[in-house]
């Protein structure tokens, strides 16, 4: 059975209503990227939508009691600036951009290529910010 049955068998209806393209993915992931390497952290933070959600280890190292999730758009901003107070070096660069629904898979390192990452980035088809961040380390 394929996934694309399954859904339907499930009673999915279309999945987006308001798609986002791969052009407009490939953008947004570059904002992210970069407003990030800016340090720009109120433009970073308009890429969420209000009720967004992250999910990182480096997250749980952080803040133990989130368990690796972070739920709250004060508390991510909290979250990013303390990332970049601790770390203000850490800058990234984008390796590959795909897209799979609602999901753009961002795949980007840092710039000496010693530190690789994914980040699985589920975008709100009304607005196409971004609602869910799953980020992992390889």
């Amino acid at each position: 059975m394929s996934i694309f049955s399954y859904h339907r068998e499930q009673g999915f209806t279309e999945l987006d209503e308001h798609p986002i393209t791969i052009k407009e993915a490939e953008h947004l992931a570059h904002r992210w990227i970069n407003t990030w390497n800016q340090g720009d952290i109120a433009a970073f933070m308009q890429l969420h939508d209000e009720d967004v959600e992250l999910i990182s280890s480096l997250a749980l190292r952080m803040f133990l009691e989130s368990h690796g999730k972070i739920t709250d758009k004060k508390l991510l901003r909290a979250y990013w600036e303390l990332v970049q107070d601790r770390m203000p070096e850490l800058q990234f660069a984008v390796d590959k951009v795909c897209l799979f629904e609602n999901k753009i898979v961002l795949y980007y390192s840092t710039p000496q290529q010693s530190h690789k990452a994914i980040a699985i980035l589920t975008i709100n088809s009304e607005n196409h910010l971004i609602r869910k961040v799953e980020v992992s380390y390889v």
